[in-house]
C-alpha cells in the first residue's frame, strides 16, 4: 500500500510540470472526481466548522478547496461546498502556484489495513487522493 502511494504522489508530482507525464490511473468502482478550486491554507468563506480530510499520507499542510462539481461518482461534497485538504507536500504535489488555480482530484474510499498504514495515515482518513490533475486552460 505504501508502494502505491507514493507511486500515486510521484505521479501526481508530474501533474504540476507543464511537459511531463500524467498518471494511467483510471477511476474504479465507489471513487468520485471534484474539480476544485485550491488555496494555500483554508479556502475563503472557510469557517472553524469548514471540514478538514486528510487524504494523503503523513498530512501536515492543509489546503483549501472550493467544490466547483462532482464529475463522476458519489462524493460526500457538493458544488459550493469547502473543505480543507490536509496532505503531505502541497508544493511537490501541486507545484509552487496552485493557489486560486483549478485541479481535478480523483478519490477512493480508505481503510488502514496494514501497520504501515496505521503508522502513515492520520486515523481520520476516509478517502485517499489517487490522481490530481490541473485544468486545462481554454483560450478563446
Amino acid at each position: 500500500m505504501l508502494v502505491a502511494l507514493a507511486a500515486v504522489v510521484m505521479a501526481s508530482h508530474a501533474a504540476g510540470e507543464q511537459n511531463g507525464p500524467r498518471s494511467a490511473y483510471e477511476a474504479k468502482p465507489g471513487d468520485f472526481v471534484l474539480v476544485c478550486t485550491l488555496f494555500k491554507g483554508p479556502a475563503p468563506g472557510a469557517t472553524d466548522s469548514t471540514p478538514t480530510e486528510p487524504i494523503t499520507y503523513d498530512p501536515h499542510f492543509d489546503i483549501g478547496a472550493h467544490i466547483e462539481r462532482v464529475s463522476l461518482g458519489e462524493s460526500p461534497w457538493r458544488a459550493g461546498d469547502l473543505v480543507t485538504f490536509a496532505i503531505h507536500s502541497p508544493t511537490r504535489l501541486l507545484g509552487p502556484t496552485f493557489a486560486g488555480q483549478q485541479f481535478t482530484l480523483t478519490l477512493s474510499q480508505f481503510r488502514s489495513r496494514t501497520k504501515s498504514d496505521k503508522l502513515w495515515f492520520d486515523p481520520e482518513t476516509r478517502y485517499l487522493l489517487t490522481k490530481i490533475e490541473p485544468m486545462k486552460v481554454v483560450k478563446q
